[in-house]
């Protein structure tokens, strides 16, 4: 009995410096690695579940696993850091169902909805039985083999309009040859509501000089600053930051068309990227450029002009996706969309209508009687063909068919996925600097394109994390632990 007390009175004594340890050992980690995983058994402290519940399924069980499955693209799941960390690997356990494509990644910019999706799942590459030869993380598949080694390929490249690509950052060199700079601007109507990415060409010598004719709705919340960002080959070449009260001073319902300039000399000839970092309470109603080559990639959101013109907008779009996806977000916005493979009855809103086109060599065309209508496909758009070009290889996505798309060579860093039993596992790491962190909590999207077209139902059965950071030892202890107390306190600040 004496005993007994005695080392109660002992761990009575110990328990502060043993609950400081245990608080020492979950804050600093000095091994640099904590993994925790999520089986979905049990709510976990570390990720919560997938959401919206309207996407998924509630917490199903089979073949000895419990999991949720995804009805609706796309869904989320957070991540909560337990301290400061430099990187996250994620893996998932998955089944991939009938869906042929499953990417994931971390919230990048909430303003512009952008997410580092990363390769979870790609039938097409998994059920592609061609050769391929690999070196330096990257598999060269080839339709037949021409190239012994991926260093031959990327030394002679063939014509791009060849190649398909895949999570694999292709350099190349395109040139528009016999291109001759305009002296005058030309001016284009086109109705686009927030954020977009463009592509244009630069010739040697040529200025980039855009004006944007811009106009703030005012029908959302909160500032609706402008941020024009110029890109080449993914490298930051200039940027215009304009805050919400130097263009708009108060104005509470729809403001007046202003004129932003942006404008940069002594550019390399080449592709440039554009990239119109706006809230959708942004429209741009104008361009004027000289640039004689402009497109925008993947996405054309077509304003509406409910309210605001006496007269509905028509606009004709040409493009080299071999699909398009309509939705409007009004009732108002429904329309028959007029295409090269027929006409897309848009009946609904807040409802994705899918269309694919035949593989002719020619682009598809699009026309949109009244606009307020938001247009994606696997390509570049231009409203008019002579503005149309492409610098890019073909891009795989979740609809495509490299025979239809004329593929021979298909370049990707894509590492299939380990199967286990009826199941697969994939991770990803990502660098923690760049990712918004909301009091330590990350936000993760699960991209399946197309899952409710296809009636798949990809099932999601582990979320696993792994956090590292460098390990602590007597030589570096203070230093690290003094860098990351004050990015603890940078975030509680």
């Amino acid at each position: 009995m004496k005993l007994l007390l005695r080392l109660i009175q002992i761990i009575i004594i110990l328990s502060p410096l043993l609950l400081l340890a245990w608080l020492f050992n979950l804050n600093f980690v000095p091994s640099g690695v904590l993994a925790r995983g999520f089986d979905f058994s049990r709510p976990s402290p570390y990720v919560d579940y997938l959401v919206p519940a309207e996407r998924v399924t509630g917490v199903q069980s089979g073949d000895g696993e419990r999991f949720q499955e995804i009805l609706q693209d796309p869904v989320y799941f957070h991540a909560h850091l337990p301290s400061n960390f430099d990187e996250l690997t994620v893996g998932l356990k998955f089944k991939p169902d009938e869906q042929t494509l499953l990417e994931f990644g971390p919230m990048m910019n909430e303003e512009a909805w952008q997410y580092d999706l990363r390769p979870l799942w790609n039938e097409l590459i998994e059920e592609l039985n061609w050769p391929y030869v690999e070196e330096g993380g990257a598999r060269l598949y080839q339709k037949n083999a021409n190239f012994s080694s991926v260093s031959e390929f990327l030394n002679n490249m063939p014509a791009l309009d060849r190649v398909g690509v895949y999570d694999y950052d292709l350099k190349t060199d395109f040139q528009v040859l016999e291109y001759a700079a305009m002296n005058e601007a030309r001016e284009y109507e086109i109705y686009l509501r927030g954020y977009h990415q463009f592509l244009t060409y630069i010739g040697d010598g040529e200025r980039l000089d855009y004006t944007f004719y811009i106009q703030d709705m005012n029908r959302g919340e909160g500032a609706d600053p402008v941020v024009i960002n110029l890109y080449k080959e993914n490298v930051l070449v200039e940027s215009l930051i304009i805050p919400d009260g130097e263009l708009w001073r108060g104005e509470h319902e729809g403001s007046k068309v202003r004129e932003i300039k942006f404008v940069k000399d002594f550019l390399t000839s080449g592709v440039y990227k554009i990239e119109f970092k706006v809230p959708a309470d942004i429209f741009i109603r104008k361009i004027k450029t000289p640039q004689q080559k402009l497109v925008i990639i993947n996405t054309v959101f077509l304003g509406d002009e409910v309210g605001y013109r006496e007269s509905e907008k028509t606009q004709e779009l040409f493009t080299n996706s071999n699909y398009v996806m309509a939705e409007t977000f009004h009732a108002d916005g429904t329309q028959n969309l007029e295409t090269s493979g027929g006409v897309i009855r848009v009946s609904e809103s807040h409802r994705e209508f899918y269309k694919e086109f035949e593989s002719t060599g020619e682009l598809a065309r699009v026309y949109s009687p009244q606009g307020d209508i938001k247009i994606t496909g696997n390509g570049l758009f231009a409203w008019d063909r002579g503005l149309y070009f492409n610098p890019y290889p073909i891009k795989l996505d979740a609809n495509s068919d490299l025979d239809r798309q004329g593929v021979d060579y298909l370049i990707t860093g894509y590492k299939p996925a380990q199967k286990i039993g009826d199941w697969y596992v994939a991770e990803q790491t990502f660098d923690l600097a760049p990712i918004p962190k909301d009091y330590g909590t990350i936000k993760f999207s699960i991209s399946a394109p197309g899952v409710s077209r296809r009636q798949a139902a990809p099932a999601i059965a582990e979320i696993n994390l792994r956090f590292e950071r460098e390990e602590i030892t007597w030589e570096n202890g203070y230093e690290i632990i003094k860098k990351y107390f004050y990015k603890a306190l940078g975030r509680v600040l």
